[in-house]
């Protein structure tokens, strides 16, 4: 996500994670995200699996990423479709899609 993320910021590509960490995580779950440059927005609220995204969207285990073009809502990949390489190929194909029209 952090490379996605290096090559792809400012093309029309962001990332917005939400933690199901507890309470008593939040230094940690700072610490770290600092220390794996997760410089994206995060959302912390302490509620774990209760978090509401969670509980709204039906989580049921991480990482649960999905992928979102922000123009039309339309889901592009998710879990193992959005990440890694499988994340940069459709990165790739929709942005360069996108460059087209």
């Amino acid at each position: 996500m952090v490379a996605a993320c290096q090559k792809y910021r400012g093309q029309g590509f962001d990332v917005l994670s939400v933690s199901l960490d507890d309470p008593d995580e939040k230094p940690a779950f700072g610490e770290f995200t600092r220390r794996h440059g997760m410089t994206w927005p995060q959302i912390f609220d302490g509620g774990g699996w209760k978090t509401a995204v969670a509980a709204k969207y039906g989580i049921q285990g991480i990482p649960c990423p999905v992928l979102v073009d922000g123009d039309t809502g339309m889901i592009l990949a998710e879990g193992p479709g959005a990440l890694d390489k499988n994340l940069l190929a459709v990165l790739n194909s929709s942005l360069a899609a996108k460059a087209k029209k």
